[in-house]
């Protein structure tokens, strides 16, 4: 099993030197395996781990005795340990939530709060292969396409959190061999056998039914499924990033060209329209298959101008040969956050910002000039930004910015002032921000710490450009 891991963690390039892990640990067999797994790599690995246990409250004093089992484990272990109590019935209640819903939700609020207080990157999570096969058949009879069968991948961003998934190779029986022959103890969760949860019925009923009625090797088919549209799909997500591209309008980037989009099979069109709807930061829990059909009717109808309601605030509209989203009636441009896709292409629609990243080695030196002048190229090291999000963000009064060159830090707002930005302009500049820093002012200067060092240290390669407002 060890093995195995390694192997895991090496092919996917799950773990890197130097970097700080987060266990999620409930105190299971698959999660306790795991940490004994990276505690074992540990030196071999070079990285600082620490477990984080959420206390959530559903089994009354038996969920304290397990956040007791974690931190004896850890400090047997001398790891440090992080812990947070929820109520998870009580929220289950209050949002009208199922109580997995809710256990979820919390998790993730707890792990994302977490990274961010360490300022770290990555959350290892103890999934097994049994769990990648059960969660494919949840998919499969819930109506899911090849991106939904992809199931869980071996790494992955999950509503802000890095995830890595080092057992994802190996089965929950052998996380309990493993503990056994080295006689850890393990908690042992008796909601595990409770049928008001899917998955458990899936596990103990409908799994080992279809493995002796129809596949002894069930499990391992599930799996295999899950690798290959996992594969396909980021075959058919390059595909689409190609035909979303040549569909978009080049008098205005925000809109779709129908004729061009029309074109392409039903599977590409439903692509292609999920792509714009992300891409126009869409509540993603508002895209669903449903949404998809309505604006696949929209698009094939005759009429000249036609609108459909996404939202309160979103609505979108064909006007003749082209698809719209419309915000903001009042024309004032609404203060943005946007992730910037490394290594790749991010259109910012509402902006008019085309942004394309590669990583590359060493920088060629770029001459300051005026705030938000493009197009802008900026050369970051990518060892500083490691797994971190990227993102393009409007200013807000109160940023400060530590200039590469200049001792200390400066008020955007001074930066504008020297730069005589005007007042109406400087909520459309865009800034680059990285854990939580500014780290590149378009057209002016990068942040002192992010700087390439010599010729050799990997890089970040951002080219910022405008792209043509609607005429």
């Amino acid at each position: 099993m060890l093995r195995q891991v390694q192997k895991t963690i090496k092919g996917h390039q799950l773990i890197f030197s130097g970097q700080h892990i987060l266990i999620g640990v409930s105190g299971g067999a698959d999660s306790v395996a795991l940490t004994c797994l990276l505690h074992h790599l540990q030196s071999r690995l070079k990285v600082k781990l620490t477990l984080v246990h959420l206390n959530h409250k559903i089994r009354g004093q038996r969920a304290d005795e397990d956040q007791r089992f974690v931190e004896a484990l850890a400090n047997k272990l001398g790891l440090a340990f992080i812990t947070q109590t929820r109520n998870i019935p009580r929220l289950a209640r209050e949002k009208k939530w199922s109580l997995e819903m809710a256990a979820r939700e919390a998790r993730h609020d707890f792990y994302r709060s977490t990274l961010k207080r360490f300022g770290t990157q990555s959350m290892a999570l103890a999934h097994t292969s049994d769990d990648q096969a059960e969660t494919v058949l949840l998919k499969l009879v819930r109506g899911a396409g090849v991106q939904g069968l992809s199931a869980m991948d071996y790494q992955c961003q999950l509503k802000g959190i890095h995830v890595v998934r080092p057992m994802l190779d190996v089965t929950h029986q052998a996380a309990i061999d493993f503990l056994k022959k080295r006689g850890q103890e393990w908690r042992e969760d008796e909601s595990n056998q409770d049928f008001r949860f899917q998955r458990n019925r899936v596990r103990h009923e409908v799994i080992p039914l279809l493995e002796a009625t129809l596949n002894p090797s069930l499990r391992q088919a599930l799996v295999r499924t899950a690798d290959l549209c996992r594969e396909e799909n980021k075959w058919m997500n390059d595909l689409t990033c190609y035909m979303f591209d040549a569909s978009l309008d080049p008098v205005y980037p925000a809109a779709l060209k129908l004729d061009v989009v029309n074109q392409y099979s039903i599977a590409a069109r439903r692509r292609i329209l999920l792509c714009w709807l992300t891409k126009h930061h869409v509540d993603v829990g508002r895209i669903d298959y449903q949404l998809i059909d309505r604006l696949l009717s929209l698009i094939r109808c005759s009429a000249g101008t036609k609108n459909l309601s996404v939202s309160k605030d979103v609505r979108v509209i064909r006007n003749y040969d082209r698809l719209l989203i419309e915000r903001n009636k009042d024309g004032v441009l609404s203060p943005f956050k946007i992730q910037i896709k490394a290594p790749g292409i991010t259109c910012c629609f509402d902006q008019n910002i085309r942004v394309q990243t590669t990583w590359a080695r060493g920088w060629v030196k770029q001459e300051r000039g005026p705030v938000g002048d493009f197009p802008a190229h900026a050369f970051l090291n990518a060892q500083r930004i490691g797994w971190a999000k990227i993102y393009i963000r409007s200013w807000n009064p109160g940023d400060r910015f530590n200039p590469l060159g200049f001792k200390g830090s400066k008020k955007i707002q001074d930066i504008f002032v020297d730069q005589k930005v005007p007042q109406q302009k400087r909520p459309m500049i865009p800034l680059v921000q990285c854990r939580d820093e500014i780290i590149w002012v378009p057209g002016y200067q990068i942040a002192c710490g992010w700087e390439v060092k010599d010729s050799q240290t990997r890089t970040l390669h951002i080219t910022m450009e405008l792209v043509p407002h609607n005429k």
